[in-house]
């Protein structure tokens, strides 16, 4: 388990492949891993990392892989990623066209 995670690409990968994930929180994973699809565990600390990986063995069944799939789906869709982008875009220029999309000045 990592210590520091910038992302966690693998666990939103396994996630968007309808699997649970157990993770520490670390800076990345806190964005993606939720009571829904996984379980997080404190960095360091072995037992709660086993406990949380017990947890989600044991309760493989209740977690649906639609629904783990919507979950990342609904945070790193290519359409919500561009939105967001656009917006951050739109605030920082403060320009916009009358499409939504983004003019420059140069």
């Amino acid at each position: 388990p990592s210590l520091r995670e910038g992302f966690g690409l693998a666990a939103a990968e396994a996630i968007a492949c309808g699997k649970p994930v157990v993770s520490t929180r670390s800076g990345g994973p806190e964005d993606i891993i939720t009571n829904e699809n996984g379980k997080l565990a404190d960095p360091g600390n072995p037992q709660q990392l086993a406990d949380a990986l017990t947890d989600v063995l044991e309760s493989l069944d209740s977690y649906i892989p639609e629904k783990l799939r919507e979950s990342v789906k609904q945070k790193f869709d290519s359409k919500i990623i561009f939105s967001r982008l656009n917006a951050a875009y739109e605030e920082v220029s403060g320009q916009r066209t009358a499409s939504g999309r983004f003019t420059s000045n140069s």
